[in-house]
């Protein structure tokens, strides 16, 4: 977005990325990984329902595998939108 000064705006808008947990409902498990599970889930918002894949740290996460995947959510959410790279919809961190 430009500003009138040839200067530019942040790539990224401002967006709320937390979601209620309600919103999100499980379904099959994927693979693992690193922090713990990938399912399939779906997201609803007031638009539709969307098929998704969900990325859950493990239930006996500690401390630093906590910051760990809290810093690569952050990460994700600074990323411009890419055909090859997968995504951030959404997170839901607010309640376990």
């Amino acid at each position: 977005m430009a500003t009138g000064h040839g200067e530019y705006a942040s790539v990224q808008q401002l967006r709320r990325w937390e979601v209620p947990k309600g919103n999100v409902r499980l379904d099959q498990t994927l693979g693992s990984g690193h922090f713990g599970l990938v399912v399939k889930g779906f997201l609803k918002s007031e638009q539709a329902t969307q098929v998704v894949a969900v990325k859950m740290l493990k239930e006996n996460a500690d401390k630093q595998q906590k910051k760990e995947f809290l810093d690569e959510l952050e990460l994700m959410k600074t990323m411009v939108p890419h055909p090859n790279i997968v995504g951030l919809i959404a997170c839901c961190t607010k309640s376990g």
